[in-house]
């Protein structure tokens, strides 16, 4: 299937391909977007429009992964707001959703906006049957973000893995089509 365009009252969800990489490299530059997660500001543009076109395949090797980006786009301002990254397991259909929101755009909503088109998509057009939303125990936004989708929390995992020389506690959020509360589409 191939990867399509989204649309949601504010936001034009466009597949993310290496045509983004300038305007994202500049956007991910902000420190701010990484307390609770283990990546850091890429330092090289070059490397950085490699790793976009390596995502851009979709897929990795044996093809067990199906890699579904958007790159989150206002449709008033036509600027990048941000990013909703799906790992799609093409044999049990279940998928890891993530979401990064720029600075400019925090608590306005936009991140549900995306997630909630995203995630309805996987499971009317991939037939995904659950997403799992993981997230440091800190990250309150992202806490709220996922129970307002209708996820529950189903699991803790202590010292989960390390985080800027610390140990991250984790949370695991599930959303299967029956839980998601379809007022996050509106």
């Amino acid at each position: 299937m191939t990867l399509q365009t989204l649309f949601t009252k504010r936001l034009t969800l466009e597949p993310q391909t290496v045509a983004h990489a300038d305007r994202l490299f500049e956007r991910f530059q902000d420190e701010e977007l990484y307390p609770y997660i283990t990546r850091v500001p890429p330092t090289s543009l070059q490397k950085f429009r490699e790793g976009l076109g390596f995502l851009e395949r979709r897929r990795n090797e044996p093809h067990e992964e199906l890699w579904l980006n958007w790159v989150m786009v206002s449709k008033d301002s036509r600027d990048l707001v941000g990013q909703v990254e799906v790992s799609l397991n093409s044999k049990t259909l279940e998928f890891f959703l993530a979401y990064t929101t720029f600075k400019a755009h925090w608590r306005q909503g936009l991140a549900k906006e995306a997630c909630a088109a995203v995630s309805a998509h996987m499971f009317a057009d991939w037939k995904a049957t659950k997403a799992i939303i993981e997230m440091d125990v800190r990250n309150a936004a992202s806490m709220r973000l996922a129970e307002s989708l209708g996820a529950r929390r189903v699991a803790y995992a202590p010292r989960a893995q390390q985080l800027k020389g610390e140990w991250s506690d984790e949370y695991r959020y599930e959303l299967n089509p029956q839980t998601m509360v379809m007022e996050s589409l509106l």
